[in-house]
Order: structure tokens, then sequence, then C-alpha cells
């Protein structure tokens, strides 16, 4: 989790089981994703949904060592380094100062003031090539991945609970993914 937590790009698991293809099987299909789940915690604004949505693709491999030892590589590519993730998070603790958030009466008004500095601030972008909230933050500029992740992060960190949630989005002109909060 750690590892997670830290945006390491590979992780390694040395294991010397002999269920060792079952659980590569598990790696492989991905449920690797429900173990960086059990980050889950309404607390802190690094956790599952911060951290899942930002993963652009992971890939396993296995290597098998002979009398049960083997040793699992997990590949993540992120879609924001550690030091972007800092980034974030200075800047979503300068905004919730900017905002005067403790001194809003209600969970209302905190959400609406933190909703309006993202209307004011990000612009969508239609290359659809900024989809983070450091993209949001650092170039004004991001696609609803990015809106999303940043609002989860600001709502998180004034205390209140939110979940990023994606599926398919469909309009008057247009079906595809989307994410919200």
């Amino acid at each position: 989790h750690l590892s997670a937590l830290l945006r390491k790009e590979e992780i390694v698991i040395s294991y010397t089981g002999r269920d060792y293809k079952e659980i590569f099987q598990s790696f492989k299909n991905e449920k690797f994703l429900s173990y960086i789940g059990t980050i889950d915690d309404v607390e802190i604004s690094d956790d599952f949904d911060y951290l899942v949505h930002n993963i652009s693709y992971i890939k396993t491999g296995m290597t098998y060592g002979g009398s049960a030892n083997s040793k699992f590589t997990i590949s993540i590519k992120w879609r924001e380094s550690i030091d972007e993730l800092k980034y974030v998070n200075s800047q979503v603790d300068r905004i919730l100062k900017k905002c005067d958030i403790d001194n809003k009466n209600s969970v209302y008004e905190r959400i609406k003031v933190l909703h309006d500095y993202i209307v004011e601030n990000v612009e969508y972008d239609t290359t659809l090539k900024n989809e983070n909230a450091y993209s949001a933050l650092k170039k004004g500029s991001s696609t609803c991945q990015g809106y999303s992740l940043l609002f989860y992060k600001l709502l998180t960190e004034a205390g209140i609970k939110c979940r990023y949630i994606t599926g398919t989005g469909i309009s008057s002109k247009d079906t595809g993914p989307h994410g919200w909060n």
C-alpha cells in the first residue's frame, strides 16, 4: 500500500506459496486495484478513489524460481507523479484557506464555494491530454476526471465525505466515459 501512496512505478513481490498461479491470475485480472482499495479512508484525500483513478494502466508479470519461489512484478503508469501529488496537496491547502472554508456555516456553503472555485479557475480540456488534478491546478485545464479528482480532494480535505465514480455520460450530442463526485 505504501508503494502506491508513494507512486512507485514498479512493485516487486516475492512469494513462496504453491498457489502462485492463482495469486498471479488475481493480479492479471486487476484485482490488485482492490488491494490498493484497502487504503480507503474518508479522512484523507490520497485514498482509494484518488489512487485508483490516477492509474493510467497496470501491467503484471511473474517469474517462477522453482520450489514454489515466485516473483510478481506489477508495473503501474501513474497519471500523476509523487511531486505532482505534493503540488496538488499544497494547492488544495492554499485553496481551502483562500476560500475560508473554516468560516462557512453550512456544508452547502463549503461545497458551493469549492465548486465555484473550480468552475472559475479550470477550463475543460477538449484535447483530452490533461486528465488529473495536477493539470487542473497547474495548467488551469483538465477533463472531467481532473475536475472530479480536484473536487474530491477539496471536499475530503474540507471534511466533507465524497466519492469519485465513473460511468457513461449521455447527452443530446454524445455518449462516452465520464467521472462524477
